[in-house]
């Protein structure tokens, strides 16, 4: 039977964003190795986008551990990332909807089968439409377990319970996600994804756009 030995957090974008993972150069580096974002555009309470076009209130994590990791995926697409020791992640991706031209139905379809989409509807916010959608994301954390079968050392990610809503603010789409690595075995999966939509609305809550 395989027991978890150790666990990494490591700072990759890619496992955590599905369909639109990143990829790219970091930009400058802020006060902490942990920390790519500078420091005019971050403090302890609050985050600013490179062009200013939203903040957000720093997502309560566990710290020292904290990683902030900021991305641009192309001249279209960017995200911030925020991830604790614990492989709890929050991050925020902003798209160019006038170049990706995707509706919220277009999103929702892309939920409609595996895991990842367990749960998807359309609600009426403050901001308009939102597309809530809650499942897992298989082998999604930001964790990297390293487990013994056979005695080999295998490496492997945990699931991820995400909650995540999706908008339009012309000209951007944003998607906006909370996921909790499911790291015991056996994993409370659904009290996990009970928890991220709740941390979704107050980050939500944290969240203005210019």
């Amino acid at each position: 039977m395989r027991t978890a030995r150790s666990l990494a957090l490591i700072s990759a974008f890619a496992p955590l964003v599905g369909l639109a993972a990143l990829a790219g150069c970091a930009g400058p580096r802020g006060e902490s190795p942990n920390v790519n974002v500078p420091a005019a555009r971050l403090s302890k309470e609050t985050y600013t986008s490179p062009d200013g076009a939203f903040t957000l209130r720093v997502p309560p994590l566990v710290r020292p551990g904290m990683r902030v990791d900021e991305r641009d995926v192309d001249a279209s697409s960017r995200g911030v990332f925020f991830a604790d020791d614990l492989g709890t992640v929050y991050y925020v991706m902003q798209f160019d909807n006038d170049r990706h031209a995707t509706s919220l139905e277009e999103h929702a379809a892309l939920y409609t089968m595996g895991e990842q989409g367990r749960e998807t509807r359309l609600v009426e916010t403050a901001r308009g439409r939102e597309l809530r959608v809650t499942g897992v994301h298989k082998e999604g954390s930001p964790l990297v377990a390293m487990t013994e079968n056979g005695g080999q050392d295998t490496a492997r990610r945990p699931d991820l319970a995400e909650a995540a809503s999706i908008f339009e603010h012309a000209p951007f789409i944003y998607r906006v996600v909370v996921g909790i690595s499911l790291v015991h075995e056996p994993s409370n999966t659904e009290a996990a994804l009970s928890d991220a939509k709740q941390r979704l609305q107050v980050f939500l809550d944290g969240l203005a756009i210019r």
